[in-house]
């Protein structure tokens, strides 16, 4: 899979030229340098920063939404974009046609089903060269549009009209990036009484390797593994994480955590792995029941983390190595991936800066 960093952001700037001008500067400090506007918009010295996308023959890349213009248009050398709104099937195999004709790049807008009409299209042209494009109405829809049907789109237009619009992007993309796990030392395995674990059941069939990242911290989460791997007391239910203890950290798409007591049907979850490979799960149901638990404490980089999850041979950490290890065989000393960053108090899941220790 692509990293984010490959995909291509176009902005697309609202208000006047003085307006486009300084937020399509803003973005192009920031590393975005395709716009969706009218190049006349812009000052000259600008202007040679960006590549444009617009419906006129001074624009980098020619937009339109006739076929027939594509291909008189790629037959002059022309590099092309077709726009559409996609309101029916009839629209799929005008942007399918069009790609064929030519166009190097297609631009999809949708209305409520996005994701679908996307997944047909990425599907219908997974053997053709064509960028494809999804429209977004804010930078928060990003991370979905670059995991649908696992191989995503190529890049999102979005609307901005104010430099925070801007300032948003690349610190949503950040987020997605730099979830690097790491590995942490076992300290201590121990039982930890009885209370209220949460399972998640997935939409998804989720792959060895894969999990939630879970734990009492929101800087030191770990690694928890999914139930793929069935034995001869137990059938494999590849679209569950058993979590762990209610009162415990998340870590959800958006960089936001949420306690597991608060995580309900429709919500989107992050699946991650050992590799640093994450996409988006929805969840479709959870369930809360009393069960023996297990604290696990671990070490990484000078700090320590802790998980309270199910004292049962189901529940696996994933090791050093990559082998997968269930909490019942989990050591002191042994090595496994968690998630460590920088510690910050949470107001509602979100990362605030304020003093905080968590034990």
């Amino acid at each position: 899979m692509e990293s984010r960093s490959d995909r291509e952001i176009i902005i697309a700037p609202r208000g006047n030229n003085s307006r486009i001008e300084s937020l399509v500067r803003r973005a192009n400090e920031l590393g975005i340098k395709s716009v969706f506007c009218d190049p006349s918009s812009l000052s000259t010295s600008l202007r040679r920063k960006c590549r444009t996308y617009w419906s006129t023959e001074a624009a980098d890349i020619l937009v339109t939404s006739s076929n027939q213009q594509v291909r008189s248009s790629v037959k002059k050398g022309r590099l092309v974009a077709f726009e559409k709104y996609i309101k029916g099937q009839r629209d799929v195999d005008d942007l399918i046609k069009a790609s064929k004709d030519g166009a190097g790049t297609i631009i999809i807008g949708a209305g409520e089903w996005k994701i679908i009409p996307l997944e047909n299209i990425i599907a219908e042209l997974g053997g053709i060269n064509t960028s494809i494009i999804a429209k977004v109405t804010e930078p928060s829809e990003i991370p979905t549009m670059f995991a649908v049907l696992e191989k995503g789109v190529q890049g999102v237009q979005v609307p901005v009209n104010s430099i925070k619009n801007v300032t948003d992007i690349p610190e949503i993309l950040r987020k997605e990036e730099s979830l690097s796990l790491k590995v942490a030392k076992v300290l201590q395995v121990k039982d930890g009484g009885n209370g209220e674990r949460a399972c998640i059941d997935t939409a998804s069939l989720l792959k060895i390797g894969d999990g939630m990242l879970i734990g009492s911290r929101s800087g030191f989460l770990f690694l928890v593994h999914n139930e793929s791997i069935g034995s001869q007391f137990t059938s494999a239910r590849p679209f569950r994480v058993n979590a762990g203890a209610i009162h415990s950290y998340i870590l959800l798409p958006d960089g936001k955590t949420k306690y597991l007591s608060e995580i309900e049907a429709g919500m989107q979850v992050l699946i991650t792995n050992s590799k640093n490979k994450s996409y988006v799960s929805t969840v479709g149901r959870v369930k809360i029941e009393t069960r023996p638990l297990k604290l696990i404490k671990a070490e990484c980089e000078g700090e320590q983390g802790s998980v309270l999850v199910q004292n049962a041979e189901t529940i696996r950490f994933v090791g050093k190595n990559g082998e997968i290890i269930p909490v019942t065989e989990l050591k002191a000393g042994q090595e496994i991936f968690v998630y460590h960053g920088k510690s910050s108090a949470r107001h509602f899941g979100m990362a605030v800066d304020e003093f905080i220790v968590e034990k």
